[in-house]
This record gives structure tokens, sequence and C-alpha cells, in this order.
């Protein structure tokens, strides 16, 4: 049975592919959920209708404000590479893409505590993702209650 089950994590793992244009980091700026941990933001954002397919997308940014070596900030691309390789194609939502954006103390967080924190950001946001609808939902049920109720007076 447990054969099983790393075989389909073997799986999984090759199911995850790369933000690399300019214009799909914009789109997550813009349009996407943010979670903020100690070594890392997290953006995440549905994948559009032309790019939708079963792998869940990463890119990875490291600015020289993070460290003005390249070395450094090398290290931190690779980390954040390795971290989202591991955990997203598991516990990461298909058909979303998402962004890491490096903060300091990455590369001298222990990488246990790095996967702890991603995994801790996935939940937060599919709950705020879940809220954020639940809301328009709600708001949506209170204008059809609304309208109903003005053509009952009419």
């Amino acid at each position: 049975m447990q054969a099983k089950d790393t075989q389909d994590i073997e799986h999984k793992k090759n199911k995850t592919g790369r933000l690399k244009k300019r214009s799909d980091f914009l789109r997550m700026r813009h349009s996407g959920v943010k979670w903020i941990t100690k070594h890392f933001i997290l953006q995440k954002a549905v994948a559009e209708a032309l790019e939708k397919d079963d792998c869940v997308r990463f890119g990875v940014v490291v600015s020289k404000k993070f460290s003005k070596k390249a070395v450094d900030r090398n290290r931190a691309k690779r980390r954040l590479r390795a971290l989202a390789t591991e955990i997203l194609p598991i516990y990461g939502e298909q058909a979303c893409d998402y962004v890491f954006i490096s903060r300091h103390g990455l590369n001298d967080a222990p990488f246990d505590v790095l996967q702890r924190d991603l995994k801790w950001a996935l939940r937060k946001m599919d709950r705020v993702h879940d809220d954020v609808h639940d809301d328009e939902s709600a708001s949506q049920e209170q204008e059809h209650a609304a309208s109903q109720q003005r053509k009952e007076t009419s």
C-alpha cells in the first residue's frame, strides 16, 4: 500500500510548471490572494482559461532588496523552487498559479520550517478564498431578496 502512495506522490511531483512571463506575474499581483509568512510572501490566483491544465504553476521573485549578493539571491531562488516542487503538487490547488516573493531570513531558516510555513499559508489562503466567495454569494442573495421584495410591493 505504501508503494502505491509513493508512486502517486512521484506522479504528482511532475505536475508543476513555471511562470516566466512578466504578464503572468502582473496578473498575480492584481487579481490574486496574498498571504505573508515570516520568510516569504505567497500569492495565488486561478489560472486563465487558456492556460488551465492539471498542473500547478509557480514563479519565484527574489529582488536586490533581498540581498546585494547574487550568490544569496540564487540560493534563495533554489530553496523556493525546491519548496514549490515538493509541496505544491500535493497540497496546492490544481489549475492555480502561485508566486513566491522572498523575505529576509529565508536563507537562514531550516527547510522544514519553510515547508511548515508553506503548508500553513496554503491552508489559510483556501479559507480566505472560500470566505471571499461566501461573501460574494451572500451579497448576491441579499440583492436577490431585495429585488423580490420590491416586486412583491409593486
